[in-house]
């Protein structure tokens, strides 16, 4: 099954025509001859080998998207999370929930900038709670204005904003729960294939003795090739994952 997944990828690899010479400069200088001796050899790893890595990749995020479906669903139940997604979208609601939203982050920031100038402890408390009270009631004085303008009632439009602002704190757990939830699981499995692959049967001499790391390099003698490649394999599909999930995707919070 995975090597159906894995054959167009690779053909769409070496469609790409990367010679080893495209990345030789990666390589130390000391090593030049050796990598070319194994490139005319047709010893050296082809860029398409690392097809299976792009594979796992998607595996990854789909495992990782199905987890946090599973987590969210669950904490619903758990925590009896009644209205949590139960907020019916309303274009007008969701532009003053958008507008108030930004408006309440920078008075955030010109409040912290207050705080940040007050050196005693209690007159910060002090001031921390008037600030508190005067924010609460900018927000709400924000949204019945807006809510005027638009010719909406200032109750639903409080109801509304509130309801979103509840869903977005929740997913947030949510999603930190499922990212630490989701290290656990994969490192838990990586420590096992890991020590299958370097101390399984037997502990691997390079292991031991790291100048046997060199020895007939880059075509190392290695007792179990499956386990070790594998291993690394889905290490670089976990880094390239992570940087789809964090970076492009932007789900990272």
């Amino acid at each position: 099954m995975l090597q159906l997944l894995v054959d167009p990828v690779q053909r769409a690899l070496q469609a790409l025509h990367l010679e080893p010479a495209a990345y030789m400069f990666l390589f130390p200088k000391n090593l030049a001859e050796k990598v070319e001796n194994a490139v005319k050899n047709n010893e050296f790893p082809l860029f398409e080998r690392l097809a299976p890595a792009l594979v796992y990749t998607i595996i990854l995020g789909i495992l990782r998207m199905a987890l946090t479906v599973a987590v969210e669903m669950l904490a619903i139940r758990v925590l009896q999370l009644g209205d949590y997604h139960k907020v019916k979208y309303d274009a007008g609601m969701d532009s003053i929930y958008s507008i108030v939203t930004k408006e309440c982050e920078s008075k955030k920031k010109e409040h912290l900038n207050k705080l940040k100038q007050i050196t005693n402890k209690e007159e910060k408390d002090r001031v921390r709670e008037d600030l508190n009270l005067e924010f609460k009631k900018f927000e709400k004085n924000q949204i019945n204005n807006y809510s005027k303008s638009k010719g909406l009632k200032g109750d639903l439009a409080l109801q509304y904003y509130q309801m979103k602002c509840n869903n977005t704190k929740r997913k947030k757990k949510v999603v930190k729960f499922v990212e630490a939830l989701w290290r656990l699981i994969f490192y838990g499995v990586f420590c096992y294939v890991g020590y299958h692959a370097l101390f399984v049967p037997k502990t691997a001499e390079w292991i031991i003795d790291t100048k046997k790391h060199w020895d007939g390099w880059p075509s190392h003698k290695i007792s179990d090739v499956s386990w070790l490649e594998f291993y690394y394999l889905v290490e670089l599909g976990s880094y390239f994952h992570q940087l789809l999930w964090t970076e492009v995707l932007n789900i990272h919070t």
